[in-house]
């Protein structure tokens, strides 16, 4: 299937040519290699506006110049001319604050020459159109709702209302027949009669009528005066609004319960499962809260190290109940002022608010006193809790700059115990020995000497509980990066991700060369990988003697980009040849059903947070059971980290159809 050209049209506002742009749009390839977008240029703006008039054009981009009042002036016509279409403004060079003041304005980016390459650009438009699809989407759905409201509004005014003439002492002269079922009183007998209903000229006027029968009827009042011979009389509406006084208790109560609902919601949205702290969007929003009146951020990185060591040891509900109570003396050592959130495995993140750089350093020894100092009874042992906390100090532009930093700490202090621990080497022994100090692990070092573990774990069908397949992944095992966290933020702050996880995909396929016919295969790819690499290379590498139906490419939830459009696109490329794509790390959240929806996998692995001890919970069955109800996935539901046979028969019973997990059996392991 043919990609799709992009028509991006080049309008030019001034004597400046944007030559450079020409450039960069010429080196844009689609993912297949074609070209990726088709250019019409118009050298006026009067010609770009013409051009935008007739339609079909994906993407405007405007080249301005003359003074920045001028050029913010001329983008605000262009955009309002055709608002539906997304502009991204060129700019020579960074003006004081005039990026801001485009996209305050409706750009959806700038560019800038000399700062962005083509695969800058070709990202930047991509994220342009979708968003403006959006903003469209939303404007279009506004105004069908306000269409709906205003016909409503008229079925509503042209209903018959009772329509009374009154003197100025109420004296009823004319009454229509919709009179008699407001009042219960035939027409005829009303004429002559008072009654007392408030005279206020251009105000409706809400008050209790009661009828002839005793019941009282809410009504709205209209009068209007007008001359009557050498007198005024009253021309009376009266609208029988008892239906709506209903509906608008009705609507008040269902507001009620809404914003208890929603309140709820964005709670559980942005919560943990596991600990009931902040999950790592509720950070990422107290991170945003926090940069609205602080200049920089403080916090303290709390690492668990043997958090796997009791995963392995106990169990993973022992390993939950950990997590637990480090949350929980996490916030009786700092208290509730200072948001506390869990990052991923045994890794939390504390915000300290507003204190000094001593104080910051004293609560950190606190925080790692009240995690270390007492054991923790795990099944009558008694297990020591062994983390390290880390302060760190910076103006980050999100949450992923604390992490990062808070990773760096982190390393730097079990470099710095592993030194202090080793034995002297000889020449470190000898007093007269020049001593050079140890330097961290370097790209090079670790190109030329890292060494994997391919693990290898059945998926079992529960319905029978037969192996049907094998999940392959890597883990690094030479170099001082004993957790999978260490080597993860390691090759990601060297740029290294993507290839060190292509390389870790072709180990698993070797290794599943010696897999049964006919299993499935599954191997786990980071979205950075499925970016950078092409689908013909990822497809490529795949044994050619198994069907592609066998592969399950499954999505790492960590560093997902922040618009996964692009993802999507390349998730259906994979799935037209044949090969399913899954999506792991899942949990029962709005966020991550929303993800789903989007990337539409064929497999649906969650979370271990949702696995362990469900047959237990009632409360997290009915939040599975309420979860893949809410958009009825066509996906398969897989289990990881089933540990006992009771979690297994509650979630076959749940509608899930493969399991993982050390009730299965323990992983295969060989060092590649």
């Amino acid at each position: 299937m043919d990609e799709e050209v992009l028509k991006i049209l080049l309008i030019k506002d001034g004597p400046d040519d944007p030559a450079w742009i020409r450039s960069v749009l010429a080196q844009m390839t689609g993912d297949s290699g074609q070209p990726f977008c088709e250019v019409t240029e118009a050298a006026t703006l009067a010609g770009g506006l013409e051009r935008l008039a007739v339609g079909g054009v994906d993407v405007a981009l405007l080249a301005l110049s003359g003074p920045q009042g001028t050029r913010l002036e001329t983008f605000k016509r262009v955009s309002a001319y055709r608002p539906e279409a997304p502009v991204l403004v060129l700019l020579t060079r960074r003006g004081s604050g005039l990026e801001n003041d485009f996209i305050q304005s409706g750009a959806q980016d700038c560019l800038v020459e000399g700062e962005i390459d083509d695969r800058q650009a070709k990202r930047s438009i991509l994220f342009a159109i979708d968003r403006q699809r959006r903003v469209n989407t939303f404007h279009r759905h506004l105004m069908e709702l306000r269409h709906r409201e205003a016909r409503w509004k008229g079925v509503a005014e042209h209903n018959p209302d009772a329509l009374l003439v009154m003197d100025e002492n109420r004296s009823i002269h004319f009454a229509n027949p919709a009179t008699q079922d407001l009042t219960g009183v035939k027409p005829e007998l009303l004429i002559g009669q008072s009654l007392s209903i408030p005279l206020e000229p251009q105000k409706a006027v809400e008050m209790n009528l009661t009828r002839k029968d005793g019941k009282t009827v809410a009504v709205e009042v209209r009068a209007a005066p007008m001359p009557w011979k050498e007198h005024r009389i009253w021309v009376v509406a009266l609208r029988d609004i008892s239906a709506r006084k209903g509906m608008e208790r009705t609507v008040r109560e269902l507001n009620e319960q809404l914003r208890a609902s929603a309140h709820l919601i964005e709670k559980q949205a942005l919560s943990d499962p596991v600990t009931g702290s902040l999950n790592r969007r509720g950070l990422a929003k107290a991170v945003e809260d926090h940069l609205v009146s602080e200049s920089e951020i403080q916090a303290i990185f709390v690492d668990l190290e043997n958090l796997d060591a009791i995963n392995e040891q106990f169990s993973y509900r022992a390993g939950d109940t950990a997590l637990r109570e480090i949350a929980s003396r996490l916030r009786t050592a700092v208290g509730a002022s200072h948001p506390i959130g869990r990052i991923t495995g045994g890794q939390f993140l504390i915000l300290i608010s507003d204190p000094g750089p001593a104080d910051a350093a004293a609560l950190t020894d606190q925080v790692l006193k009240a995690v270390s100092q007492t054991p923790l009874r795990i099944g009558g042992a008694e297990v020591g809790l062994h983390a390290h906390a880390a302060g760190v100090s910076l103006r980050p532009s999100g949450l992923d700059d604390l992490i990062l930093a808070g990773h760096r700490q982190i390393s730097e202090a079990r470099q710095a115990q592993r030194k202090a621990e080793a034995p002297p080497s000889p020449e470190e022994a000898a007093p007269s020995a020049r001593r050079e100090p140890k330097v961290s692990v370097t790209v090079d070092e670790f190109r030329n000497n890292a060494r994997f573990l391919v693990v290898s774990q059945p998926i079992v069908q529960l319905r029978d509980e037969k192996v049907v397949g094998y999940e392959f992944f890597s883990r690094l095992v030479s170099l001082p990066m004993e957790l999978p966290e260490e080597f993860f933020t390691f090759t990601f702050e060297s740029h290294l991700l993507a290839s060190v996880d292509h390389q870790c995909y072709l180990l698993g396929i070797r290794k599943a060369e010696a897999a049964p016919r006919n299993a499935l295969i599954h191997l786990n790819l980071f979205s950075s990988t499925i970016l950078e690499y092409s689908v013909a290379d990822i497809l490529g590498r795949l044994p050619p003697k198994r069907p592609k139906q066998d592969f399950c490419l499954e999505i790492n939830r960590e560093h997902l980009p922040a618009d996964v459009a692009h993802l999507a696109r390349r998730c259906q490329a994979f799935k037209r040849s044949g090969v399913r794509i899954g999506l792991n790390s899942v949990e029962t959240t709005p966020e991550a059903a929303d993800l789903v929806r989007r990337l539409e996998p064929d497999v649906i692995k969650l979370d271990r947070a949702v696995v362990n001890g469900i047959a237990e919970d009632s409360a997290r069955q009915a939040a599975l059971r309420e979860w893949t109800g809410s958009f009825s996935p066509s996906a398969r539901l897989a289990a990881v980290g089933i540990e006992s046979r009771a979690d297994m028969e509650a979630l076959k019973h749940l509608g899930v159809h493969y399991g993982q997990g050390f009730y299965f059996g323990q992983p295969k392991q060989e060092v590649l």
